[in-house]
């Protein structure tokens, strides 16, 4: 799709970096203003915008409590810093580099990395501040070993930076999986990683429940499917 003497728009699958760039603000007015109505006309665009609001709600939320005494990590903190100074130079439409739409929830990580490492650390409170261990054997998928009452944020966003295949997620069995745990079937995945929790084998995903619902962090056994849930840790983030 073109205009004529502008650069032509992006069409579907919109990646995550031009849905995140397109709800910030940061794109050319004469961009976003014919980019808003085809992203709005498309399901999958409109899931990922959703979370994307629902994060932001939830940081005004908690950046209007000024007594709340959390304070931000000085990574997070020089992440924000680092794309605040290049927003200045943002004025490209970005790529169209979408996940196949076979896959499906989308899984969400890369452009939105900044929100949701400030939202995590909001979100997810512990008071270990151990690392998870990570193994990876040759040829197969790192697994994050844990231990569920050791659970943190650190957790969270390692599973959100994962880049690794995870079977649950490619084998495509992730919809049933989650309606076998009472969740929708169509959430958006913020991130998926293969896990040994307490000793058992499984898959963690990070999920969002919509505008203004909070996440979910759930973990589920290898056979997860109809009817089989096989819940291994569950905490809902409101």
């Amino acid at each position: 799709m073109t205009s004529r003497g502008t650069e032509p728009l992006p069409m579907a699958p919109y990646s995550v970096e031009l849905l995140a760039d397109l709800h910030a603000g940061v794109l050319p007015e004469s961009v976003s203003t014919k980019l808003w109505p085809l992203v709005e006309a498309d399901a999958d665009a409109r899931r990922i915008l959703a979370s994307l609001d629902a994060v932001s709600a939830r940081l005004r939320a908690v950046g209007a409590d000024l007594d709340g005494g959390e304070s931000m990590p000085p990574d997070v903190a020089e992440r924000i810093d680092r794309t605040l100074a290049g927003a200045g130079n943002a004025g490209s439409t970005g790529s169209s580099r979408g996940l196949p739409r076979s896959v499906r929830p989308l899984l969400i990580a890369a452009a939105a990395s900044i929100v949701i490492a400030v939202a995590t650390t909001l979100f997810v409170r512990s008071a270990s501040t151990s690392e998870p261990d990570v193994v990876a054997l040759p040829g197969e998928e790192s697994v994050l070993t844990l231990q569920s009452s050791l659970i943190d944020d650190s957790v969270v966003q390692s599973v959100m930076a994962n880049r690794d295949p995870v079977q649950l997620v490619e084998a495509g069995l992730l919809p049933d999986c989650l309606q076998a745990n009472g969740i929708d079937r169509n959430s958006v995945v913020l991130g998926a990683a293969a896990v040994d929790i307490d000793g058992s084998e499984g898959t963690m995903l990070v999920l969002s429940r919509g505008p203004d619902a909070g996440l979910t962090v759930l973990a589920v056994g290898a056979g997860c499917g109809v009817d089989d849930p096989q819940p291994l840790f569950r905490r809902d983030l409101s």
